[in-house]
């Protein structure tokens, strides 16, 4: 059996470290208005289940 301790290096992550993290929600592009300042949806209820962070611009453009 491998000692999880010797295994781990600076590089990983320690459960105990992560847990206490405030948890994130990703919003993959900023909603349509936002910019004008009056977005077109509501997410604020995303809010409870952690920090919002947007990853595009609205302007951005996203090819599948």
């Amino acid at each position: 059996m491998y000692n999880v301790k010797k295994v781990m290096n600076k590089e990983s992550m320690d459960y105990e470290n992560i847990k206490h993290k405030e948890p994130i929600v990703y919003v993959i592009q900023e909603l349509p208005g936002t910019s004008m300042g009056r977005p077109k949806f509501n997410i604020m209820g995303a809010l409870k289940y952690g920090k919002l962070k947007v990853l595009l611009k609205e302007n951005a453009q996203i090819v599948y």
